[in-house]
């Protein structure tokens, strides 16, 4: 019992020995200097991204950089401005911005690294914007275009606004995208654009212009014929009794097409191409409460026997009756026609004149109209003949003109002026 009593004194000495020494190890490890060095990576290089160019009084800029390389361990730039303050930037992998606030003068910005790397940045005031305008005060557009109008100069001028927005009277006619000024012609008709500015300071700028859309026809709806008219091709077939057929003309590749002839004009006797240069035509319709009102005008300067055997018909202006569209479609619609030629007025009555749908042309638009018309006229000994003449009409705007029956002085019948004359 005694053995066993000391073996387990002698043990616990021995453990106790041992964990001495063990302790007294540790501690003379964690007194030992354990020294760790980093890399300096210095800095190399350094670049300006945002681009110069000219500031608005009361704007601010952010000067985008970065210094090379990204893991520089000088991560710290300081920048400067002769009038619009300094400070220190500290990077983030190689990127920062300096901001400068509410700009009042042109100043020089200058940033430098701590390897004395320096790029200096422009800063050009400009004069504030004192107004705002549309480059044209009418723009006319064809129905499914579309366009942007935006403010003249907008790219040069948009920073010194908080804001622009454009607003319609009328979004019937064509539909807007308000924050950019994008507009999609969807109708005939006009209406107001208008745009307005808040400048930095808070003040206001405003401007309007108008927009012409000149819409496609729709056989159902009266409305959509009313405008004014180019009489882009003007074409007549005498059909005479006696008279051999005699085609006078602006387009002959038109009245091929439009009367199905084998053979372009002119033919016949008396026939005659007019020079694009001695013809003028315009059209107006008028509609109210579903009726039209249809006036033509038509000018050309014609030949040497047209001059001479019948000068009157180098000019030629028709009032129709007025008709409902239903009428107007209709082969046999009759009705007056008041006229005015160069030396003369009267009235044709019982007059065969409608919208001709069914026919074509190569190149024709969805705002295009074939207009037909049959008279009786008189040419004296020779007896009546039954002139049939097309007209093909080109809506150039929605709004119709007053065309004046006495006068060549507007365009395009002023170029007429000297070579026809009224009487």
């Amino acid at each position: 019992m005694y053995k066993q009593k000391y073996l387990l004194l002698f043990l616990t000495a021995v453990f106790l020995f041992f964990s001495s020494i063990l302790k007294a190890e540790e501690q003379h490890i964690d007194n030992i200097p354990i020294n760790i060095t980093s890399e300096n990576i210095p800095v190399t290089d350094l670049t300006i991204h945002t681009p110069e160019k000219p500031r608005f009084k009361g704007s601010s800029i952010i000067i985008d950089f970065t210094i090379f390389p990204v893991d520089t361990t000088d991560k710290e730039v300081v920048w400067s401005t002769k009038s619009h303050g300094n400070g220190k930037i500290v990077t983030s992998k190689g990127k920062g911005s300096v901001v400068i606030k509410n700009i009042n003068s042109s100043d020089v910005l200058t940033i430098k690294t701590a390897q004395s790397h320096i790029k200096t940045y422009k800063i050009t005031m400009v004069k504030n914007v004192k107004t705002i305008n549309f480059s044209q005060k009418k723009y006319s557009l064809d129905e499914k275009i579309v366009s942007t109008i935006a403010v003249n100069h907008y790219p040069a001028i948009k920073d010194a606004f908080t804001s622009i927005k454009y607003s319609i009277n009328n979004n019937n006619v064509i539909l807007l995208d308000d924050s950019t000024g994008q507009v999609m012609a969807v109708k005939n008709g006009t209406t107001i654009l208008s745009v307005k500015a808040v400048k930095l300071d808070g003040s206001i700028l405003t401007s309007s212009c108008e927009i012409d859309v000149a819409g496609n026809i729709d056989l159902n709806k009266a409305e959509s014929f009313e405008g004014t008219y180019d009489i882009i091709f003007f074409g007549t077939n005498s059909n005479g009794r006696k008279l051999t057929q005699a085609v006078i003309s602006n387009n002959c590749y038109l009245y091929r097409d439009l009367w199905g002839s084998s053979s372009l004009c002119p033919e016949g006797l008396g026939g005659y191409l007019i020079p694009l240069n001695d013809y003028a035509g315009m059209a107006v319709i008028e509609v109210d409460n579903g009726t039209l009102s249809i006036y033509t005008k038509v000018a050309f300067l014609g030949s040497k026997t047209i001059q001479s055997k019948a000068p009157n018909d180098q000019y030629q202006f028709f009032s129709y009756d007025k008709k409902s569209l239903e009428e107007l479609k209709d082969i046999n619609n009759k009705g007056s026609i008041k006229y005015r030629n160069l030396s003369s007025y009267g009235t044709i009555n019982n007059a065969v004149f409608y919208i001709d749908m069914e026919n074509d042309f190569t190149g024709r638009l969805g705002k295009d109209i074939i207009f037909y018309s049959k008279i009786e006229k008189n040419i004296g000994v020779i007896g009546p003949i039954y002139p049939d003449t097309r007209l093909v009409l080109r809506k150039i705007s929605s709004k119709p003109i007053c065309l004046d029956q006495n006068s060549l002085n507007a365009a395009p019948f002023n170029k007429l002026k000297g070579k026809i004359k009224l009487q």
